[in-house]
């Protein structure tokens, strides 16, 4: 397949209407959609409380599917963060339908975006084996993404 339909399609794919409200929902749930929050002790940025790590793989994969590559330090831009995050939406999402060879639930999607997709794996995406934390988060995230989903 030609590598400028593979680009679009991806880009198509990271964009959709799902991955939006799926990362509305996880801005919600991190920061209460504050592009400014820092936590963890200065590790987690943005609306997205993204890592420098995840934001990495972001890039490895847009320079995969010639998307362009964002670079750390636009992190405080809106627009970037928004970019990142549904780019390591659909890294998850397509690492679960490998694994899984089934669409995940919106939950599935925050709970391996929140505790990294393998510490989610490893306890088989069930919320009540999460750290209570984690399991708080998640409700906060499905609050959100179900009022999005009734507009």
């Amino acid at each position: 397949m030609n590598t400028t339909i593979v680009a679009l399609v991806s880009l198509v794919q990271i964009a959709s209407p799902q991955n939006i409200k799926i990362a509305e929902s996880i801005a919600y749930a991190e920061s209460c959609g504050d592009y400014r929050a820092v936590g963890d002790d200065g590790m987690a940025w943005g609306a997205y409380q993204m890592h420098k790590v995840a934001w990495d793989d972001c890039n490895t994969f847009r320079k995969k599917y010639k998307m362009a590559v964002i670079p750390w330090q636009n992190r405080q831009y809106k627009a970037s963060q928004d970019i990142m995050a549904m780019t390591y939406i659909e890294i998850i999402r397509r690492r679960f339908v490998a694994d899984f060879k089934r669409e995940p639930l919106p939950k599935e999607v925050y709970m391996a975006y929140t505790m990294g997709y393998q510490g989610a794996s490893d306890i088989n995406f069930e919320i009540l084996r999460a750290p209570t934390t984690k399991q708080k988060g998640v409700l906060r995230f499905m609050e959100k993404f179900r009022s999005n989903t009734t507009k």
